[in-house]
């Protein structure tokens, strides 16, 4: 684990009853995961790897859906919970950095990543690893907050990228700041980018909380060839 992984297990492993708790009551985070689950359409017997999958609410409710699901974390306490709330349903949990997944290349049909991705300084290394592991054709979709949220509530200038920590409750933890051009060129680099969704909260809706992000891996020349230099 690099330094940031590293942190981020001490911060999850604290307060992971807690992170737990606020997202199973979270009505914007049941709406992002139908949103999520219903883009991905059918799942049955589609490998699927959950990155930074938490407590296993997506893992639980893609099994279900009878797909072959992993699910990595650095946090073991959060992997714990996930492990309790899947049992029974064959979910296969590991404690891994998404930037080293120790998976073969081409291993997975789909990745998902809700929330996680954020807590990594180097995006283009996470998405260059998640292209390694995904199959030709497959597809990754991935949910952050909102860069417009971020400057809105806490950073105040949205360009001001980099490490930021916050405080919520009694928790504290750190986020990096990206902009949206900052994930579009990162996933553009070796994605089709299929679908952007800009989605507000129940609670404000007058700009957008959460980015998601839908992409198909294509090998280099096609993804080349859907986004030419200028």
């Amino acid at each position: 684990m690099d330094d940031d992984a590293k942190e981020a297990r001490k911060i999850y492993n604290k307060y992971a009853k807690i992170f737990e708790k606020r997202g199973n009551s979270n009505e914007d985070r049941k709406i992002i995961t139908k949103i999520v689950l219903s883009l991905l359409g059918e799942v049955e017997n589609k490998k699927i790897l959950d990155a930074g999958c938490g407590g296993g609410n997506e893992c639980k409710l893609l099994a279900k859906k009878k797909a072959k699901v992993f699910g990595i974390d650095v946090s073991e306490e959060m992997l714990k919970i996930a492990m309790k709330k899947c049992k029974g349903y064959g979910v296969k949990f590991f404690q891994r950095d998404m930037e080293r997944t120790g998976f073969k290349d081409e291993s997975f049909d789909i990745i998902i990543s809700l929330f996680s991705i954020h807590y990594k300084r180097n995006l283009e290394r996470v998405l260059k690893e998640f292209y390694r592991i995904l199959r030709e054709d497959g597809k990754i979709l991935v949910v952050v907050p909102h860069p417009i949220q971020k400057m809105i509530e806490y950073s105040k200038n949205y360009f001001e990228r980099g490490k930021h920590w916050e405080v919520h409750g009694e928790m504290k933890y750190f986020n990096y700041y990206f902009t949206l051009e900052d994930y579009i060129n990162a996933f553009s680099k070796n994605f089709k980018i299929e679908k952007i969704l800009e989605i507000p909260s129940l609670k404000e809706k007058n700009y957008p909380h959460f980015l998601l992000i839908k992409a198909e891996k294509t090998k280099p020349s096609r993804a080349l060839q859907q986004h030419p230099k200028p």
